[in-house]
């Protein structure tokens, strides 16, 4: 048992079968505590990219072949919105269990409805606070005067977010 960079507290299981124990361990503390305290499972997490799918693949496909192929729960799977690349190519980002994206890359492509897509891994990001958007730690132990919270990541006007920035 130790205590996370915003002052959580994590218990790690370790040895054969630690998804299952942890899994279970997991939903008895929730059960006990109910309403008291948030409990959740998280595991280490890769991100990886996907290229060239046509426009008919939904978020949902994109989940379902992710956690099929990658051998993970589709509720570990994460999928941002797909985007397009110049040639019209569909393009997302996905994060999903660190085994999972090293066996997807590994991969290189992998089927996804009518289109066989490109696997790209992605780095690992940098610590970055929410509220003054420097690197290296988190909003509960930033002591910057600055609060850029409410602000677009890309150009620090207030009212919209990234998704809909027009500048």
């Amino acid at each position: 048992v130790r205590r996370g960079i915003s002052g959580n507290a994590i218990i790690e299981i370790h040895g054969p079968d630690n998804a299952l124990k942890a899994d279970r361990l997991a939903s008895e503390i929730q059960r006990v505590l109910q309403e008291e305290a948030y409990v959740s499972r998280p595991t280490i997490t890769g991100e990886i990219k996907l290229i060239g799918m046509d426009e008919s693949i939904s978020k949902e496909e994109i989940i379902e072949a992710v956690s099929t192929t990658g051998n993970c729960k589709p509720s570990e799977v994460r999928s941002g919105k797909i985007g397009r690349t110049r040639n019209g190519a569909g393009i997302v980002w996905v994060q999903c269990p660190k085994t999972a994206a090293i066996l997807l890359t590994e991969k290189k492509r992998i089927p996804i409805g009518w289109s066989t897509v490109r696997v790209e891994s992605l780095k690992k990001r940098p610590l970055q606070c929410h509220r003054c958007w420097q690197i290296g730690h988190v909003r509960v132990n930033c002591k910057s005067s600055k609060d850029h919270s409410g602000s677009c990541f890309r150009c620090g006007k207030t009212g919209h977010s990234v998704s809909t920035c027009k500048n």
